[in-house]
């Protein structure tokens, strides 16, 4: 796998990815994938998940995103009774912003049947590759977690099954309104969480909502612009406290780092509050706010491997997929996870 698509990217964050190391499904236990260590001076070392507590201190802090998935993926019907699989991304004045497949050609105005509910949604118009809907007068969250599916990554090439609704959702997500997971933080149980507890670390929460351009391809115009799709984010006071300590941070995942990372580059210090962030890191960006990064396997070509790039160095990172490639770690949302020291 090689992202050749996108001619504009450098090639410096492309690279080969056997389709057989794309993880389809979760490991047997959320703390039984492999983790790859990235030392201080660039050297690697190879460990478990479990092993994780042995790298935490009462002096350090482990931030983690609290946003929990959405099962925001409905089956709509047309007149004709042709089924529309819709993805709900976000709502913006009343109207939400969807992707539609298998729908055709939808008229303005045109009715949406859904048989389970016999709820009628409104199709406004589509514009690029989203469709725009109104919702029927109801809550919707409610209704996504009655009548929805868990809208898994396009690369997993399945459609969501019984263990995703337990295992595409971290054990501490509170939150809704993601339309995908956090994936670092799939990997934590109840007895990881506690044992680095023990070591006298803090575990602060912070949430960020995960948007559709975590899978989204990056554009020519986001590259120049350095903007990335918009993402809603909160910190509380006491995680704002805690983060203000001078302590070590560790970040559970590229959604949290790029939670902390927004905050922290508007305001010069981590403050209090809701917002919303575009924003895109890649060298020669460095992360300024966040002290080492735990995090899975990403994309070639994509923001993400961008971000890693950007908080330790493109030589570096790529040095250590390299390195998980010829081991054959598991790649993606399911797939093994790094230490970023």
């Amino acid at each position: 796998m090689k992202n050749d698509e996108l001619p504009f990217i450098p090639e410096e964050y492309n690279f080969n990815l056997p389709e057989e190391l794309i993880a389809h499904f979760p490991p047997a236990t959320r703390s039984g994938s492999r983790l790859l260590i990235i030392h201080k001076d660039g050297s690697l070392s190879h460990k478990m998940v479990k092993d994780l507590p042995d790298f935490f201190s009462k002096n350090d802090i482990l931030a983690c995103n609290e946003t929990r998935v959405s099962k925001r993926r409905l089956r709509l019907f047309r007149k004709t009774g042709k089924e529309c699989e819709t993805l709900f991304l976000s709502k913006k004045d009343g109207i939400w912003q969807c992707l539609m497949k298998g729908s055709g050609r939808i008229r303005e105005g045109e009715s949406l049947h859904h048989p389970e509910s016999n709820e009628s949604f409104n199709f406004i118009n589509k514009k690029d590759i989203f469709s725009y809907i109104k919702f029927p007068p109801l809550q919707e969250e409610p209704f996504f977690e009655m009548y929805g599916e868990m809208p898994l990554p396009p690369y997993l090439k399945r459609k969501a099954e019984k263990e995703d609704l337990i295992r595409y959702q971290t054990i501490y997500a509170k939150n809704p309104g993601s339309v995908a997971a956090p994936t670092a933080g799939l990997h934590f149980t109840e007895e990881i969480l506690q044992a680095i507890q023990n070591k006298g670390t803090q575990i602060v929460p912070v949430n960020l909502t995960v948007g559709y351009g975590t899978f989204a391809p990056v554009s020519e115009e986001q590259l120049q612009q350095k903007k990335l799709h918009e993402e809603e984010g909160f910190i509380s006071a006491e995680a704002a406290l805690a983060f203000q300590s001078g302590k070590p941070i560790t970040a559970a995942g590229t959604t949290t780092l790029r939670c902390i990372e927004s905050v922290y580059r508007k305001n010069g210090h981590i403050i209090e509050g809701n917002f919303q962030t575009d924003l895109f890191l890649y060298p020669p960006d460095r992360v300024l706010s966040v002290n080492r990064l735990f995090t899975n396997f990403h994309l070639p070509s994509s923001s993400l491997f961008m971000l890693v790039c950007a908080f330790r160095g493109t030589d570096v990172m790529r040095n250590a997929y390299h390195e998980a490639i010829r081991e054959k770690y598991r790649f993606f949302s399911y797939g093994d996870a790094m230490l970023i020291l």
